[in-house]
């Protein structure tokens, strides 16, 4: 009989010390009830615009306030324009990277080329 009681007594020993590991678990590192991570919205965002020509521009937008509108061509002698929407997307993208790092949005003639920009110099 007194080893029934040492047994019943260890196994209850046992069952309360695993009670106990598991609500200091808990209790500790808490079960996430939903997202445990904020979606961060880009202030950024561009439109492109058809202008005269047949050509293209943009508009950088921070915050849904007009930043930057670019009808033309930057940084090429006259008014040319972009040929396509895309040309224009890729300089617009290439701008709003500039910003988001500190940059000045000024765009080279090299970057122009590294895009494939057509344009006459």
């Amino acid at each position: 009989m007194a080893g029934s009681f040492f047994k019943q007594s260890l196994i209850q020993q046992y069952i309360l010390l695993c009670l106990i590991i598991f609500l200091t678990v808990v209790l500790v590192h808490p079960i996430p009830m939903g997202p445990s991570h904020k979606t961060i919205q880009d202030p950024y965002s561009l439109s492109i615009m058809e202008g005269p020509n047949s050509g293209w521009g943009y508009e950088i937008y921070h915050t849904n306030k007009l930043l930057i509108r670019q009808q033309h061509i930057p940084g090429v002698p006259g008014e040319q324009y972009f040929r396509s929407e895309k040309e224009a997307s890729r300089i617009a993208e290439l701008v709003i990277e500039k910003l988001k790092k500190g940059q000045s949005p000024t765009v080279e003639i090299s970057e122009l080329i590294h895009y494939e920009i057509n344009f006459q110099r």
